[in-house]
C-alpha cells in the first residue's frame, strides 16, 4: 500500500469521517448514520463454498482470502424502525479499471462469510436436523435465515478523473439491452445526480466539462473566471464536447449574485494561474477566501467543496498557507475537511482539499 492509501485509510477510519461520507451517498447529508454507533469488523474477507468448513469452523484449502480497506457495523434508525448494515470503503489512489468486479467479490465474500457463519451457529446450537428440511440441512442456511445488506463505497483520491468503469455492465462487450437484463450489474458508485454544480475558476475548462457530464442535461452549470480568455478557452471546450454552462466573467467571490445560498451540490476551485496563459496572472487568498466562504453559503446541506491548492517559486505560499488555516478553522459541527497532503510528493506539489457541509 502507497504512502497516499495509508494516509487515506487512516483519516477514513475515522468514526465521523466515516459516518459523514455514507450520509451524503446514502441520505444526502441528513445525519442517519451515527458514528457514535460504528463498529470497526475485521477487514478480512474468507470466501467459503458454502458450508465448506471443517468441524472446528475452520475454513478449508479451497477458501478464498481478501483485504478491505475499512468495514464497519452500523444500526440505521429511520421512522422508528431499526436496521443492521454492514458499511465498507475502498480508498483507491490509482483508477482500478476491474472496480465494479472487485467490489462485487468482496461483497459476496462478505455475504458468504455471513452464510457460513450462521450455518456454523445452527451446528453448534441444533441438536437434531429432524426439525429441518433436507435443503436447510445441507446448506446449513435456513429458510427464514437472512443477512445483512453490505454497502460498498469507493473514494477516488487520485489527481486525474476518473476515466474507469462505473459498472459491471460497462466492462462487457455486449449492447444488447435485451440480454443485458439477465446479467446481474454491479456497480462501483452510486452518484446522486446533482441539479446545481459551479466551476469557480474555469481556466480551460476541463472542470466545467466533468460538471456538465455529471449533471447531465437536466442540470444546470455555472463556470467563472475572471479572465476572458479562459471563459474563450472554456466555451471552445465545451462546444467541441457538445456540452452547454452558462459562463460568467466574473470574481468567484462574486458567486451569490448569481445563485442563491443552500442550493448548489457542488463547488469546485482549482486555483494558481491559467495553465499556458501568463504566470505573472495568478489567484491570491485576498479573493480567494471570501470566495470559498461564499461557496460555502451556496452549497446544500450535504454539498461538496473542492479546492486545488498550490504554491512554487512565482506565486509562492501565501495563499495555500491561508486557505489551509481557513479551512483548518472551520467548525467541525458544521463542515468535515479532507486535506490530501501526498507524503512522498514534492512541497509544491497540487494539494486537494474537500469540505462536506452536514
Amino acid at each position: 500500500m502507497g504512502a497516499a492509501d495509508t494516509v487515506t485509510k487512516a483519516y477514513m477510519k475515522e468514526n465521523t469521517v466515516f459516518a459523514d461520507a455514507f450520509n451524503y451517498l446514502l441520505y444526502r447529508g441528513r445525519a442517519v448514520v451515527d458514528p457514535t454507533q460504528l463498529q470497526e469488523l475485521d477487514t478480512t474477507e474468507i470466501a467459503l463454498p458454502f458450508g465448506a468448513q471443517d468441524e472446528d469452523g475452520k475454513p478449508q484449502e479451497d477458501a478464498v482470502q481478501k483485504y478491505r480497506d475499512v468495514l464497519k457495523s452500523a444500526v440505521i434508525k429511520e421512522d422508528g424502525e431499526a436496521a443492521y448494515i454492514l458499511l465498507g470503503i475502498e480508498n483507491q489512489t490509482d483508477i482500478h479499471y476491474a472496480m465494479p468486479v472487485r467490489n462485487a467479490v468482496y461483497d459476496a465474500l462478505q455475504y458468504g462469510r455471513q452464510v457460513a457463519d450462521i450455518a456454523k451457529k445452527h451446528r453448534r446450537e441444533d441438536a437434531s436436523s429432524k426439525a429441518h428440511s433436507r435443503g436447510e440441512y445441507l446448506s446449513g442456511f435456513y429458510k427464514d435465515d437472512r443477512l445483512t445488506p453490505v454497502i460498498t463505497l469507493v473514494l477516488h483520491f487520485g489527481a486525474n478523473e476518473w476515466n474507469g468503469p462505473l459498472s459491471l455492465h460497462e466492462m462487457m462487450n455486449v449492447k444488447n439491452r435485451e440480454l443485458l437484463r439477465f446479467v446481474q450489474d454491479y456497480l462501483a458508485a452510486h452518484l446522486p445526480h446533482p441539479k446545481l454544480c459551479i466551476d469557480a475558476t474555469c481556466g480551460n475548462g476541463g472542470d466545467t466539462a466533468f460538471l456538465c457530464r455529471l449533471v447531465g442535461p437536466e442540470g444546470r452549470v455555472l463556470g467563472f473566471d475572471i479572465q476572458p480568455e479562459a471563459i474563450a478557452s472554456t466555451r471552445a471546450r465545451l462546444e467541441k464536447q457538445g456540452l452547454t454552462a452558462e459562463l460568467i466573467c466574473d470574481s468567484h467571490a462574486n458567486l451569490l449574485q448569481y445563485v442563491r445560498p443552500g442550493t448548489a451540490d457542488i463547488v469546485m476551485f482549482n486555483f494558481g494561474w491559467l495553465p499556458g496563459a501568463d504566470h505573472s496572472v495568478f489567484s491570491t487568498a485576498d479573493s480567494s477566501i471570501p470566495a470559498l466562504e461564499a461557496a460555502l453559503a451556496a452549497l446544500r446541506t450535504g454539498g461538496v467543496l473542492s479546492a486545488i491548492l498550490y504554491s512554487g517559486r512565482v506565486i509562492g505560499t501565501d495563499e495555500k498557507q491561508s486557505i489551509l488555516g481557513w479551512l483548518r478553522a472551520l467548525p467541525l459541527e458544521k463542515y468535515t475537511v479532507l486535506v490530501c497532503d501526498f507524503a512522498n510528493w514534492a512541497d509544491t506539489a497540487p494539494l486537494p482539499c474537500l469540505v462536506l457541509k452536514k
